[in-house]
């Protein structure tokens, strides 16, 4: 009865790399049982008496029972169902007819003491016993090794694939990942004016409490959140290009070159899908980032300046093309963070995921998920891309003499400047990807665009 599904099993060993088709291949039997496990949950009722069961035996006995081995298959199917619902009779009838057949002489005397992939296509048959109970109900006497793979099944997903997404899911994508950066940079304009400070005055400053203390003494609180204006929407149009570009390039990245290709090298996949969606958002943020850092700075003629008036006067003095000037630098600090930020993310999370197995997808685990894999990114990425992020805000400085980002870097690198400020960059890496995934998978959610609701899974009982 499982003839296609038990096809579509053996075909996946194809789409596997060698060094992983046994792995992979007993992940797929799991997945494919969970599927028949769920089709027949529609017809387990629980109820003493109810013909549920046995009309759906009836039904598939009558398209495949003629081949011993699909009869075989369906004992142990309905094995699975416990009493009462299970139709004991009609499986004790099945197997009467099946001891005088050859085929369930030869089952019989090559019994299988392991699982390899040289298993047949209807490979239950040779791993799995029907047992008959004292009740008069059966199960299934598993081998050793196969048992334990069996007892995974309770918590394994059915087979599943990804459906077809519109135009419209996309752009919930771009609208999850822009209110998430926004929410996320806007809420650590403090953290990042510290940064900066630290950078771009470094003699005066010894440690980040002495900063902040210069900052509250001299500015008040209010000090802290300059250069919220160029933040929020800087990386409100980052976010949408960031984390909406990295969604379509690794979905076309898998249907271009294949699942295994995605399988084999599955981080280099998402570290280069990273690096080119950011690499487009850097030509957008350049232009925001040049100003924040100027008003952060409190260069002569730009403190307390709105956003509007400090484009202005930047445009005024150095022209249109200086807001562009610093993108190659920009990207070379943007790509790392954002490109390692996605890439650790991902494997971080896929790793605590199989370790909370079936208890990840419950809300508090989820939550625990993507708060302890965004901060594990967001310190890697923040180390990372702190050599490009000391230069890119000594380029931008309104006291810098050189005219270009190599004498910026070569400055720093003279002086033991390029670790300046890599603490508190620290704290915002890793507080800000925690902040942004999390709010990116609560706004997935609330969109319908998370992986449950972009998932379909297999019935394998759908036509009955």
């Amino acid at each position: 009865p499982a003839c296609a599904q038990a096809n579509w099993y053996l075909d996946q060993a194809d789409k596997f790399p060698p060094r992983l088709r046994t792995t992979l291949r007993r992940e797929a039997f799991v997945e494919l049982t969970a599927s028949v496990r769920s089709g027949l949950a529609r017809y387990d009722d629980g109820k003493a008496g109810s013909d549920r069961p046995a009309r759906l035996f009836q039904a598939l006995s009558g398209s495949f029972g003629e081949d011993p081995e699909a009869s075989q298959q369906l004992c142990q199917l309905f094995a699975l169902i416990p009493p009462p619902s299970q139709p004991s009779s009609l499986i004790a009838e099945a197997l009467d007819r099946l001891a005088t057949t050859d085929a369930s002489q030869r089952a019989a005397s090559s019994p299988r003491t392991s699982f390899s992939r040289e298993d047949s296509k209807f490979m239950a048959l040779r791993v799995a016993e029907i047992v008959k109970t004292p009740s008069g109900a059966f199960s299934l006497s598993m081998i050793p090794d196969f048992a334990q793979l069996a007892d995974s099944n309770a918590k394994a997903a059915p087979v599943s694939k990804e459906r077809q997404l519109a135009p419209t899911t996309y752009l919930r994508f771009f609208g999850a990942g822009a209110t998430a950066s926004c929410l996320a940079h806007g809420a650590l304009t403090p953290v990042d004016t510290l940064k900066t400070r630290l950078q771009t005055d470094p003699d005066r400053f010894d440690s980040p409490i002495a900063a902040a203390r210069d900052i509250l003494d001299t500015e008040g609180a209010s000090g802290f959140l300059r250069g919220f204006g160029p933040t929020a929407l800087g990386y409100l149009f980052a976010g949408a290009i960031a984390f909406g570009g990295t969604e379509i390039l690794k979905r076309l990245a898998v249907s271009t070159f294949g699942p295994q290709f995605a399988l084999t090298y599955s981080f280099p996949l998402v570290l280069a899908c990273g690096a080119v969606s950011v690499a487009l958002c850097c030509v957008v943020v350049a232009p925001f980032e040049k100003t924040r850092i100027r008003i952060v700075d409190a260069a002569p003629g730009y403190a307390g300046l709105s956003l509007p008036a400090a484009l202005q006067k930047i445009n005024q003095e150095e022209g249109l093309l200086s807001f562009f000037r610093g993108v190659p630098l920009f990207m070379v600090k943007e790509v790392p963070f954002h490109a390692t930020k996605f890439a650790v993310f991902d494997v971080t999370s896929s790793a605590l995921r199989s370790a909370l197995a079936s208890s990840a997808a419950a809300p508090a685990n989820s939550l625990v998920v993507s708060v302890a894999s965004g901060v594990v990114a967001g310190l890697v990425a923040a180390v990372v891309s702190q050599p490009a992020d000391a230069t890119f805000t000594r380029f931008n400085q309104a006291g810098f003499s050189g005219s270009s980002p190599v004498e910026a870097f070569t400055e720093l690198l003279d002086g033991g400047g390029l670790g300046i400020g890599l603490s508190s960059r620290c704290v915002f890496g890793g507080i800000l990807v925690a902040l942004q995934f999390t709010l990116y998978g609560l706004l997935k959610e609330a969109l319908h665009v998370a992986p449950g609701d972009l998932t379909l899974f297999l019935d394998a009982l759908s036509g009955y």
